[in-house]
């Protein structure tokens, strides 16, 4: 499990990028793919027991942290990882096992009171660890809470105001940090319901008061899903994205028939863009 004394380590192979799964992403999403991938593994290292709760929102909330501005692609990106195994599902929460096989081997060293090696330029910039890692902690939340004050639809601050009263007004920040921006989407689509059904639709209050009346505990259940703002919507306008043509352009290069076979029966629509390749030569 991760700790506040190590949290900013973990072991990386110098021959990690010729692994034939990290190639197999970089063929379909070239190097955009390797700097994603090891940005979430990153930020697998600082979570509890090296995971993440999955979930529509959650994943939202990794693409806008890491600097993605594609979602569709990122949740094609994410779907893509876990059918060649670099990442999987376990319980509803998002790991890599082989990130998990590489701590545990760090924590029985520590524990065993072995100590890795460390470059010197680290050991430089170690002077006191527990200062250092106070302040990845407190970035790190400060750049998950920057995601929700530019979410959020009322009046609001600067970053530095808005997050110091956050901090100030209640103690158990660190625990709350997560909650916000699912429970901010929740409104939206809620406001979004309303102004459909021609209900009323109560006005934002500003980010402070929000945050000061820990309007965040304020979820409510949709009475059905929403029609707009969706990953579906959006892949329905957008029909086939490169993505997905290089993903079967691929398979049909390297894929066995019953490979193919599999996948056809598994994404029909996809039938469409097998036939727009062989038509054209590729």
């Amino acid at each position: 499990m991760a700790t506040t004394k190590d949290s900013y380590w973990f072991r990386h192979d110098s021959n990690a990028s010729r692994d034939l799964k990290l190639m197999k992403i970089r063929v379909i999403y070239d190097f955009w793919g390797i700097g994603v991938y090891w940005t979430i593994i990153e930020f697998l290292r600082e979570q509890p027991d090296y995971k993440y709760e999955y979930s529509e929102l959650n994943l939202q909330l990794l693409c806008e942290l890491i600097g993605c501005k594609d979602l569709i692609k990122f949740n094609n990106f994410i779907n893509d990882c876990i059918k060649i195994n670099l990442f999987s599902i376990d319980n509803n929460y998002l790991l890599s096992y082989s990130l998990i096989d590489r701590m545990i081997k760090w924590e029985s060293c520590k524990n065993n009171g072995e100590k890795p090696k460390r470059s010197q330029t680290e050991a430089k910039n170690e002077p006191n660890g527990n200062i250092r890692i106070d302040n990845i902690i407190e970035d790190n939340n400060k750049n998950i809470f920057e995601i929700f004050r530019l979410k959020y639809p009322g009046t609001k601050r600067g970053l530095e105001t808005e997050f110091n009263n956050f901090v100030k007004k209640h103690k158990d920040s660190k625990n709350i940090i997560p909650l916000l921006y699912p429970a901010l989407i929740n409104q939206i689509n809620l406001r979004i319901q309303q102004k459909e059904k021609n209900e009323f639709t109560p006005e934002w209050k500003n980010l402070q008061t929000w945050i000061n009346q820990r309007c965040w505990e304020e979820i409510h259940e949709l009475k059905q899903p929403i029609k707009a703002n969706t990953v579906e919507l959006s892949i329905q306008k957008q029909r086939f994205d490169k993505v997905d043509i290089e993903r079967v352009s691929l398979l049909l290069k390297e894929g066995s028939e019953e490979q193919q076979k599999s996948y056809f029966e598994k994404n029909p629509e996809h039938l469409e863009i097998k036939k727009q390749i062989e038509s054209s030569g590729k």
